[in-house]
């Protein structure tokens, strides 16, 4: 008994050294397997905080589980984060872990995983990162070789979320609270899959269309999987969609590239109800209560095949019969629901598509909405003929839809008629196509949490030809701003159907446009009658698509803090740019005539390029207007007086469309009579150490100033002027990291210094024999502490100079006249040359904006041509197209490039060819 008894405890025993041992004599193994394998494939930052492993879990099976794992991508995606999750589990065969060859998946479970798809414009992702295969990976030929295969029974995924965020194709899916199960041996050719999917909330946004939002999707299926012949007949399946049931069943083969279909759909309960759901307003609003009557029916089929240049034939086809909605406690209900509606094709050609909107009619208490319209050849030649007409009284709109958020008010009629083909709008045979119509609102209130400002148009009319639609009045205020409008605006229907360039020419007028309102969020929403700086301003995309010239008179624009008067000129809006040409406008107690552009192409990066001509432009009000002031001439604070002048400006702009110092490139000159500077450490430290009082609070006389700004450092060339009456040249730079070197050569009457000079520069007095002592003052250090003091050199120069000066004054008098007369010369050589340098930089800007229309235009061909294509042959157009586009760029900028060395050489030219006079 006691022989026995030792025996089950040394079995025992063994059972248990085996469970818990040989996890930890494997796991080293594994986890280097783990290693290996992420190592060699990845291009990317992959953390885990745990890897532990089994074999009491799912004995006789190994398992490991990961934990706390994150895939950070690294460059073009540097910051994003690929996926992370809390827990991953695979289940691993035993006996190929003891074998040593490559480790058999049988199941994985994830949990709590967010996953974040991301693809430029130009098509790349950030879900490519594993390594390229000529990289030269090291690869241990011993332990390191193990490798995983899938063998996979079991599929779990828990409490997940998916993005996929597609710049390239313009389409946003959101996918939140994921759970989704698959059962089957996917080791076999053949096998039957076992599906499970929830989605607590699915959205899709495509070309800015939101098709889906926060849907709720569950899908039970059971397919059939030839896997070697990837082949998969739909069994039993069913989806829902919030409540709305669609079963299909059918075959989807893909022996090759291409895929072969045979699905057919169609909905087992067709309550008018259910069809409701798919509207978030009205599902997640007293769904349960509302009142309905009414059927409808719903089948699609789906057969052909479909290759790179064929579809499969369908037909989607889609009724309601005088169906009614009602909602608790609301007086009036939405009656007379009637749709009937079909799309389809007989298979081969898209073009060969078919839209028909037989019919669709609502009634919603005192408003009816009635549309007809058939479409065919929709890619190539669209042919319409349909109607559109509303009647809506929207104050009562609110007796049959709960309207919590928002109140409206205000009465709309339209009718528009459409009948013909696009491609005689494209040839301009307008009489061959017939469109009419009008659109009318009248006394409209709009009121939201969404916008900052309550929206009302007291009068809008809008007529429609098949040319243009002609805007003939609309008068709007939002808050305290408002519009008015009226013009034509083009090629709509191009637009609409062939995604042309919508054109418009417009004219704007305004007595008040308060930006800092109407750009502000809800928590900022206060008295903004006076421009004070509380709001956020940010980059502001504009749309590729549009072209619009706006004819503009603004009686006065608050845009953060300036107040902007009597705004005139022409603003355009093209291909995401902002253009204007001679906009003229009083501020900061002066005028401004602004030429240029805002480039938002790239929102990232929107750039600024100006030419701004300003005259009496006040001092402290441009301090206290711009931060960039305030960062680069510190000195402005503590200054009164006007300035007058011209200047260009390019920049790139952050998020808050401020300019970024370190690449602003300006240059420009400014006058003024007179500055008064008032209270500041530089002219009270040089009085002081001077021992002049007049210095301390000077006023600068006749200013004139030449700058260049590059690279972060503003030069200014020497100039003179008068401080406290002073003749005095100055000098200098400084960087936008607050460092200084300025020179100040004054020439100061001796009653007015004393003898604190000698002190500062000994002997200094002793060696003037004149009237005046020239002193040379150095200002260095930085903004906030800026380092005075006095230089020698030229005073030791100055002292001979003015003992001559004594003996000269009557020959010095006609010098003066003729340095007059050759600072004139010098002078015009400098204007001259200006206009030259002008010019060529003009020019070479003309040529690159030609250089990149070239490049859209053949990067718009490029993608025209594949447009019947399959998704992939789009994917390589797009690409195709960014790089034809890149290059442009590319050649624009080497343009641009060229012509400003030319012109800085024109320039450099004339200023040593004056500085000869």
């Amino acid at each position: 008994m006691k022989r026995i008894l030792y025996i089950s405890l040394i079995v025992v025993l063994s059972i248990l050294i085996i469970l818990f041992g040989l996890p930890i004599l494997f796991q080293s193994k594994i986890v280097d397997a783990v290693k290996t394998e992420i190592n060699n494939n990845l291009n990317a930052k992959v953390e885990f905080s745990d890897l532990s492993l089994s074999l009491i879990k799912h004995f006789p099976d190994f398992s490991l589980e990961l934990n706390d794992l994150t895939v950070v991508c690294n460059q073009p995606f540097d910051g994003d984060t690929l996926v992370t999750f809390s827990s991953l589990l695979l289940k691993l065969d035993l006996f190929t872990v003891i074998s040593g060859d490559n480790i058999s998946i049988k199941k994985i479970e994830i949990d709590n995983m967010d996953l974040f798809v991301h693809v430029l414009g130009d098509g790349t992702a950030n879900w490519d990162i594993t390594k390229e295969s000529d990289e030269d990976v090291p690869v241990d030929s011993s332990a390191n070789s193990t490798a995983f295969v899938i063998s996979l029974k079991d599929f779990n995924i828990n409490n997940s979320s998916i993005v996929y965020d597609d710049k390239e194709m313009d389409m946003l899916v959101r996918m939140k609270d994921i759970n989704a199960h698959l059962a089957g041996d996917l080791s076999e050719s053949t096998t039957n899959l076992q599906i499970a999917t929830m989605i607590n909330s699915f959205d899709l946004v495509y070309e800015g269309l939101g098709y889906f939002n926060s849907t709720n999707v569950n899908f039970t299926g059971n397919i059939k999987a030839d896997l070697d012949n990837f082949a998969f007949t739909f069994l039993s399946n069913k989806l829902m969609l919030n409540q709305f049931p669609i079963v299909f069943e059918g075959d989807i083969s893909m022996p090759e590239d291409d895929i072969n279909m045979d699905i057919k759909c169609t909905t087992p309960d067709t309550k008018f109800k259910h069809i409701l759901s798919l509207i978030p307003a009205i599902y997640y609003n007293d769904y349960k209560e509302l009142e309905t009557i009414g059927q409808f029916s719903f089948n699609a089929l789906l057969k052909g095949r479909y290759s790179d240049n064929s579809i499969p034939a369908f037909d989607v086809n889609f009724k309601i019969n005088n169906a009614l909605f009602k909602y608790p406690g609301l007086p009036r209900s939405a009656e007379n629901i009637n749709v009937d509606m079909d799309l389809n094709n007989p298979g081969g050609n898209i073009d060969y598509t078919k839209l028909d909107i037989n019919k669709f009619h609502i009634d919603l208490g005192q408003n009816t909405f009635d549309m007809q319209m058939l479409i065919d050849n929709p890619v190539n030649d669209p042919k319409i003929n349909g109607e559109i007409s509303a009647n809506i009284l929207f104050e009562s709109l609110s007796d049959v839809i709960p309207l919590e958020d928002f109140s409206m008010k205000g009465k709309m009629n339209s009718t528009i008629k459409l009948m013909g083909a696009i491609s005689d709008i494209e040839k301009e045979d307008y009489y061959k196509f017939a469109a009419n119509g009008l659109l009318s609102l009248k006394g409209f209130e709009y009121k939201s949490y969404d916008l900052p400002a309550d929206l009302a148009i007291n009068n809008l009319a809008m007529s429609f030809s098949p040319e243009r639609i002609i805007l003939e009045q609309c008068d709007a205020f939002m808050g305290e701003s408002d519009f008015s409008f009226k013009g034509v605006i083009n090629n709509y229907l191009l637009w609409f159907f062939k995604d042309e360039n919508l054109l418009g020419s417009l004219e704007m007028k305004s007595e008040l446009i308060n930006l800092n309102q109407l750009m502000q969020s809800d928590e900022e929403q206060a008295d903004n009658s006076l421009p004070e700086d509380t709001t956020s301003i940010s980059a502001i995309e504009l749309p590729r698509n549009i072209n619009f010239s706006f004819t503009s008179s603004l009686k006065k624009v608050y845009y953060d803090k300036l107040v902007i008067d009597n705004l005139y000129g022409l603003i355009k809006i093209e291909d995401g740019k902002l253009d204007l040409d001679k906009v003229s406008m009083d501020m900061l107690g002066g005028s401004m005539l602004l030429n240029g552009y805002y480039d938002s192409r790239d929102i990232s990066r929107p750039a600024v390029d100006f030419s701004i001509d300003i005259l009496n432009i006040d001092i402290p009000k441009t301090y206290e207007s711009f931060i960039s002031v305030q960062k680069l001439a510190p000195l402005a604070k503590y200054s009164n007086g006007k300035l007058s002048g011209g200047l260009t400006l390019n920049s790139i702009l952050n998020k808050e469309m401020k300019p970024v110092l370190n690449t602003v490139n300006s240059s420009g000159k400014f006058k003024s009579k007179e500055i008064k500077i008032v209270n500041t450490f530089i002219f009270n430290n040089i009085a002081d150490k001077l021992k002049s009082s007049a210095i301390a609070n000077p006023t600068l006389q006749d200013v004139n100033i030449n700058y260049e700004m590059k690279d972060g450092t503003i030069d200014i060339e020497p100039f003179k002027t008068k401080i406290a009456g002073y003749e005095t040249e100055i000098s200098g730079k400084q960087n936008i990291d607050g460092s200084i070197d300025y020179t100040l050569a004054m020439n100061i009457p001796r009653s007015a210094l004393g003898t604190n000079l000698n002190s500062l520069i000994p002997g200094t007095v002793d060696r003037f024999a004149g009237e005046n002592i020239n002193v040379d003052i150095f200002v260095r250090g930085s903004l906030d502490k800026p380092e005075i003091s006095f230089g020698t050199g030229s005073i030791t120069d100055n002292a001979v100079s003015n003992i001559k000066s004594i003996a000269n004054d009557k020959v010095n008098d006609g010098k003066d006249r003729l340095k007059e007369e050759a600072d004139k010369q010098a002078e015009q050589i400098l204007q001259n040359a200006q206009k030259q340098a002008d010019m060529v930089k003009a020019n070479a800007r003309k040529a690159a904006e030609k250089i990149k229309s070239e490049a859209d235009k053949k990067a718009g061909e490029v993608i025209d041509a594949a447009k019947n294509k399959s998704i992939i042959k789009k994917n390589l157009a797009r690409k195709a197209a960014n790089k034809i586009k890149a290059e442009g760029e590319k050649k624009a900028a080497d343009v641009i490039k060229t012509a400003d060395n030319k012109a800085d050489e024109i320039m450099n030219k004339a200023k040593a060819e004056a500085g000869k006079i």
